[in-house]
């Protein structure tokens, strides 16, 4: 087994909605999938619709896929990767702007 595969496997690696489904009912779990499905939901929204279907709060370590050099795992999927992309596209104009900012400095130049 490799350190990679070994790591994994004591980490128990899991989704929240793994561990939600692991926590509550099947009926309190697809009541859950039905709100948090065709939207993009935070951690910090998921535990709340969780405690209110289910009336308590679901065990989840946000930091227990952190890799020993510090890098997240997480389980990707294409709506994963599109929410992400939805996430930080206005992020997107502010990089930009600063890209722009040290050509600005260093040689006075603006184009507008």
């Amino acid at each position: 087994m490799s350190i990679k595969e070994e790591w994994q496997a004591l980490a128990r690696l899991m989704t929240f909605d793994d561990a939600v489904k692991t926590a509550i009912s099947s009926d309190q779990y697809d009541a859950y999938i039905r709100e948090i499905a065709d939207r993009v939901t935070s951690l910090q929204e998921r535990r709340g619709i969780v405690k209110r279907l289910a009336g308590n709060d679901v065990e989840f370590d946000w930091e227990l896929p952190r890799t020993p050099l510090g890098q997240y795992r997480w389980q990707w999927c294409t709506k994963a990767v599109l929410d992400r992309c939805v996430l930080a596209a206005p992020l997107g104009d502010v990089s930009w702007s600063r890209q722009g900012m040290l050509t600005v400095f260093l040689t006075g130049y603006t184009s507008c």
